[in-house]
């Protein structure tokens, strides 16, 4: 069903990249309030220097007409639905991005109905294009829940309001994030203050530590993550963590706990547009950079996932803020250097370097999706094409804006030159990429296939006082301290070999081909001997 559902949103996705006319969504708000952030406190230069609040306000009328689909188009009128402003940094920008909300799920643009909705301002990015670019690599690199997007042109009381992103919200639900609401989480790993209904903690595992927040599963009290509702997702994210910080690494076990499949493609898709939010906070430097908006996700009985991607509009290669901050006229530029490392800076992802099993993973996507790779420009253009008769209107719609080397568009044309100079930005990027991967001489050798039913969180432990028991076509080991296995085929070739913290962990060797093997399993420094058959 997952996999249908990927196919379906790729060509929804691909549908939205060729319409020749963007479809319209006016919001009215009850009495026509604004839909702004609140200040509290001292306000400098138009900036708020107290505590903001982004509170939603009520919908009394919302309206999609799209001239390309007319089975798209939509009125609802409901005094409980809603829409706030969301966002970080953009939250203050003069073209905010908007949160929608509401009562009852509704399917928008024929995509799976949920309550939630976003529209992105692509405030940083005069191309409006990198957002869109970002989802649709995760699209065709079949990294699972990769939202779907379109550009709109939006109203709110009959203001407009300009080009807009409109995609999913980041969430657990049929269609989006599709794991179990019970025994599955969906974690965000972000530097950013976070808003007063977020549980949030700090990962342990030494310098590879993160600031995360739980988004699922929600609770509607007791926001704290000692809440026995989400205490389990703390659990569970850190002991890969501390699996990852282990001096034993990366044969200790951690591949149990992790899907280096989808890691791969997510680490990849980040550092091929250098994200400069998947890499640092302000300081892009190797020991202090902190992530935002990195996801990642498990559902009852699978590896921790990475994803979905999220939030690319400082990417292609921005320069550093340095000191100077949002109010810097060096803050942001894209395109200035396509030189930056592929080797991410954050401890977490920099560890992933040290796993040659990764690494050749991550090689197989970078070659095999060479055609999509270089398929962006056309995209971009396809992009450009589509927005071409909309951009004039959309630059005018609000001021500020980056203080890009190339001035803020006020036409087609100079609209067109940024597009432009990301298509040159990205061709240098990929040169230089594919230069710095085969600098590294990787063993794609080393590349091994991870059953996709995860064997980390046994659900029925080995019983008191054993170390070994048998299972359907694999066994289960407890470990006080440590534990190792080897597989060997009938053959006598080693087809498996792995170290283990301690704990209970699940063996399976369904993805072998069936026939006997021999274990050899140390556990606690007693070594014992399993014949095992695959049926």
């Amino acid at each position: 069903m997952k996999v249908l559902k990927s196919a379906f949103m790729f060509v929804v996705c691909s549908v939205f990249a060729v319409s020749a006319q963007i479809p319209t969504i006016r919001i009215t708000t009850q009495n026509n309030q604004a839909v702004d952030q609140t200040c509290t406190g001292m306000q400098f230069m138009g900036m708020c220097m107290g505590t903001t609040s982004n509170n939603y306000v009520r919908i009394t009328n919302f309206q999609i007409t799209d001239p390309g689909n007319s089975r798209n188009n939509l009125t609802i009128s409901n005094l409980q639905d809603s829409v706030r402003v969301r966002g970080n940094s953009t939250a203050g920008a003069n073209k905010k991005p908007y949160r929608l909300k509401f009562q009852n799920r509704q399917s928008l643009f024929g995509l799976e109905s949920a309550r939630s909705w976003v529209l992105l301002a692509d405030y940083y990015d005069y191309t409006l294009s990198l957002n869109a670019m970002a989802l649709e690599l995760g699209k065709r690199l079949g990294l699972e829940f990769t939202n779907s997007w379109r550009h709109v042109d939006v109203y709110i009381n009959n203001t407009y309001m300009g080009i807009y992103l409109f995609t999913e919200q980041v969430q657990v639900n049929p269609g989006r994030v599709d794991v179990d609401k019970n025994a599955g989480w969906l974690v965000e790993f972000d530097y950013h203050t976070p808003e007063s209904h977020h549980i949030t903690f700090t990962t342990t595992g030494g310098n590879i530590s993160m600031p995360a927040r739980v988004r699922d599963p929600e609770v509607e009290n007791n926001f704290n993550i000692s809440n026995p509702l989400v205490s389990f997702v703390q659990t569970q994210v850190n002991a890969l963590f501390t699996a990852m910080a282990d001096s034993r690494f990366p044969e200790n076990g951690y591949r149990d706990l992790i899907d280096l499949e989808s890691w791969a493609k997510y680490v990849l898709i980040q550092q091929l547009i250098d994200n400069f939010d998947f890499n640092s906070k302000v300081q892009r430097s190797e020991q202090f950079g902190q992530p935002g908006s990195n996801y990642a996700y498990k559902d009852a009985g699978r590896r921790i996932h990475a994803g979905p991607l999220w939030d690319f509009d400082l990417a292609a290669g921005l320069v550093d803020p340095g000191s100077g901050g949002p109010m810097s006229n060096t803050w942001p530029r894209h395109y200035v250097t396509y030189q930056e490392p592929i080797r991410p800076r954050h401890p977490f992802y920099q560890r992933l370097w040290e796993d040659p099993v990764f690494l050749a993973k991550f090689k197989k996507n970078w070659d095999r999706h060479q055609l999509t790779f270089n398929a962006m420009p056309a995209f971009l253009d396809s992009i450009a094409n589509t927005l071409s008769s909309r951009v004039q209107a959309n630059f005018a719609a609000y001021t500020g804006g980056p203080n890009e080397v190339r001035a803020r568009p006020n036409s087609e044309q100079t609209y067109r030159a940024h597009v432009n100079d990301l298509k040159t930005w990205w061709g240098q990027r990929m040169t230089f990429f594919g230069q710095q991967i085969n600098a590294m001489n990787i063993d794609t050798t080393r590349d091994i296939n991870q059953n996709p039913t995860s064997i980390a969180y046994a659900a029925q432990p080995v019983k008191p006082g054993k170390s070994l028991a048998a299972v359907k076509n694999g066994f289960k080991i407890n470990a006080s301290n440590s534990a190792s296995i080897k597989v060997i085929n009938l053959n006598g070739s080693v087809v498996r070999k792995q170290n283990f913290t301690r704990g209970n962990h699940t063996i399976t060797l369904e993805n072998l081909p069936k026939g006997m093997y021999v274990v050899n399993i140390t556990v606690d420094n007693k070594k014992q001997v399993l014949r095992v058959p695959v049926r």
